[in-house]
């Protein structure tokens, strides 16, 4: 197309005799045509993939038609909620105060012009500084008073009858805060309110506006931490997971000897002190779990060092497949913060009561029902992109799998390939992606529900019955959400290979476990060690940066113009940050072996049981796991015909 265009393009002048000619030749047309038609064969692309199949991108089809346009009729939806709650909502509903009368200040009106809250005092003596506040009769006014000797100071009309100002300083933003080197006792009154159990819903999404510097530094700094712990594994992979292993057995041989010899008995009780030292003897046990591990298990941990080596020189020959996580991360945690930006809008919309920062939120069934759509596709369409960027990741490396090797078994790499199987992905295959995340979607929105009403359910006392009942429901969701989020993701690898639908992936994936799923079970859960870890240990770094920052004094003060009213929530927002983008790095690693070992399995299948076109390493250690699985069949047939031999 960009050669027929171009051609054309050229075309134009000529036509109209600037060039001096009276038309385009037909020869210098056929030969650019030409030329576009050879590169869209894939005989000549990008200099790399001169050997790949030249029907690898042309067997995909559509599939999941009727999914893909219900998918896009609920993205439609989304957007028209989005803009109603936009043009509907405003959020300085939820950060303002409100008076005596129920009016939000700044909002409401009558008090449009008067953006401050203002506790009047029921007693105030200041000859002596005598300061008692009334706060549940606050008033607006339009800016927070400074004392009563202040020149300029602002008129109260306080129906507690005490009319004369109190010094006061701006707190959150929006609130006339006592000053405490004055009116302690009075100042960290308010103080507590403004933090009070009823503020928590919007303080906690809307007082952490002023963060963003923060989460735009975690983003930052976790993108960082991937890509070095990605070149870890590449160099020192072995190293890496011995190092796991010995500073394992390190934390809790001294975590047990702590809670061993540290006397809890005076701060706790002799309860406590009882289950101290029941948590150092487990501590202790887990210790030697290790050590035997780390001694009687070096061929598992040889095996699995060499899998995660494989899997990620494939990522490093595709240098747009090392960029996947960072353009996963921008995007997903953009369209994350779009959505949470959206739905505080939609949530201001309510109709709001109370007195200070106490908030009773009254909604409409129109506005229930706005609220119930937005969510669910909300999270439907962050499972969608997660879909697609799971499928462009196998798509690419499927590719490579399906290049044929030159004398020293090495591929060349298409560099684009992971932005043809997003376009691929979008055309054929939007309608299976979108079902496989709707069913993800629709089991996490259910769980999240059954969360809500266990804690619930123990925050009133209700009976233990009830509570037991959620909990299996809530262990059962768990299981469940995490065999359909590991079969979908192996579905979306056989979509790549094969463009089949998301039934029939999912069918083509159970007869792949059945015949090889011994073999791929030690390969696959060779790599689950170093997602853990990696994801663990960037989420750990990421709150602990967050936190150190919003404890300093730009962010800490009340007083500051960038004060975050709830640093709490949002170190938690960062942890949440940071995880997506660690989770972004490994589903690369993850995905691209697991592509590997599946690529694999259609092989052997195609060709009898053998693997022609994997390369020498896989195809040694996959060898090495059938012949562990063969000899684990051995010793336990042997253990069976001893323990027969004994009872006869």
């Amino acid at each position: 197309v960009f050669h027929f265009v171009r051609a054309r393009a050229w075309a134009l002048p000529e036509m109209a005799g600037l060039a001096g000619v009276g038309a385009v030749s037909a020869s210098s047309l056929d030969k650019e045509e030409e030329e576009a038609a050879e590169e869209t064969s894939g005989t000549d692309t990008s200099g790399s993939d001169s050997d790949s199949s030249p029907g690898f991108a042309a067997k995909h089809r559509c599939t999941d038609a009727a999914c893909g346009v219900l998918f896009g009729v609920a993205v439609v939806a989304l957007a028209y909620i989005f803009s109603w709650g936009l043009s509907h909502g405003n959020m300085e509903k939820l950060s303002h105060g409100l008076d005596q009368e129920g009016r939000i200040c700044g909002v409401s009106a009558g008090v449009r012009a008067q953006p401050f809250l203002y506790y009047c005092p029921s007693l105030w003596d200041a000859s002596n500084l005598s300061l008692v506040v009334d706060d549940a009769s606050p008033i607006c006014v339009w800016q927070c008073p400074e004392g009563p000797n202040a020149t300029d100071d602002v008129p109260t009309n306080c129906s507690t009858g005490e009319t004369a100002p109190y010094a006061t300083r701006k707190a959150a933003e929006w609130y006339c805060l006592p000053v405490e080197s004055e009116f302690t006792k009075a100042s960290v009154k308010i103080h507590r309110r403004l933090q009070s159990f009823q503020s928590e819903l919007s303080g906690g999404l809307f007082g952490t506006r002023n963060s963003w510097p923060v989460m735009l530094t975690i983003v930052l700094v976790a993108t960082a931490l991937g890509y070095v712990y990605l070149c870890l594994l590449r160099a020192i992979a072995k190293g890496l997971i011995w190092l796991c292993l010995t500073l394992g057995i390190v934390a809790l041989v001294g975590l047990g000897y702590y809670l061993w010899t540290h006397d809890v008995t005076d701060q706790l009780g002799e309860q406590a002190h009882m289950y101290s030292k029941v948590l150092a003897v487990l501590s202790w046990v887990g210790s030697l779990l290790l050590a035997f591990l780390f001694c009687c298990c070096y061929g598992d941990v040889e095996l699995s060092t060499s899998c995660v080596r494989s899997g990620t020189e494939v990522i490093w020959k595709m240098p747009l497949l090392l960029m996947a996580p960072l353009v996963k991360a921008i995007v997903k945690s953009g369209l994350a913060v779009l959505l949470c930006w959206g739905f505080i809008h939609l949530w201001s919309s309510a109709e709001i009561t109370g007195t200070g920062t106490m908030r009773h939120f009254h909604f409409t069934a129109e506005q229930q029902a706005y609220l119930v759509v937005y969510v669910f596709v909300g999270v439907w369409l962050l499972k969608f992109v997660t879909a697609l960027y799971q499928f462009s990741i196998a798509y690419a490396v499927a590719k490579w799998y399906d290049t044929e090797p030159d004398e020293d078994d090495e591929r060349g790499a298409d560099r684009f390939g992971i932005v043809e199987g997003v376009v691929c992905g979008v055309r054929y295959h939007a309608g299976s992606l979108a079902l496989g995340s709707a069913l993800i979607a629709i089991l996490e929105l259910f769980q999240r529900l059954v969360e809500y009403a266990e804690v619930r359910a123990r925050q009133e006392g209700s009976n233990r019955v009830c509570t037991g009942c959620l909990n299996c429901l809530l262990c059962c969701c768990k299981c469940v959400e995490g065999i359909l989020r590991f079969v979908s993701k192996n579905a979306y690898i056989d979509m790549a290979i094969q463009s089949t639908g998301f039934c029939q992936a999912v069918r083509n994936v159970g007869h792949v476990v059945i015949d090889h799923g011994a073999a791929m079970a030690i390969l696959n859960g060779a790599t689950v060690v170093f997602q853990i870890v990696g994801m663990a240990a960037i989420t750990a770094v990421c709150g602990l940066v967050a936190y150190a920052t919003l404890n300093t004094d730009t962010f800490a003060n009340p007083f500051s113009e960038r004060h975050v009213a709830n640093p709490g929530f949002a170190t938690g927002m960062a942890c949440v940050l940071g995880f997506i983008v660690a989770w972004a790095f490994m589903a690369v690693f993850d995905v691209a072996t697991d592509t590997i070992l599946i690529c694999m399995a259609k092989d052997m299948q195609q060709h009898s049981g053998l693997a022609v076109k994997a390369p020498r390493k896989m195809k040694h250690m996959f060898e090495r796991a059938r012949e562990k699985v063969e000899l684990r069949k051995q010793l336990a047939a042997k253990a069976e015909e001893k323990r027969k031999r004994r009872e006869s």
